[in-house]
């Protein structure tokens, strides 16, 4: 793994982020298996955080 100063810093939005959980495959998983293997460091911010509690927190129709 690359030293922490060199790793790209990355922001997933909440869409992207909550689709990676969704499937296993496609392009948001794979940013989230690279984000696990220690490819970048992701940033995240409060607002960020609020709106994935808020969506993951909905009710189905």
């Amino acid at each position: 793994m690359a030293e922490q100063a060199d790793l790209l810093k990355v922001v997933i939005d909440t869409n992207i982020f909550i689709s990676g959980l969704i499937s296993t495959t496609g392009s948001p998983a794979a940013l989230l298996d690279k984000w696990e293997e220690g490819k970048f460091t992701l940033l995240i911010s409060q607002v960020i955080i609020d709106e994935f509690v808020e969506v993951v927190n909905r009710q189905s129709c």
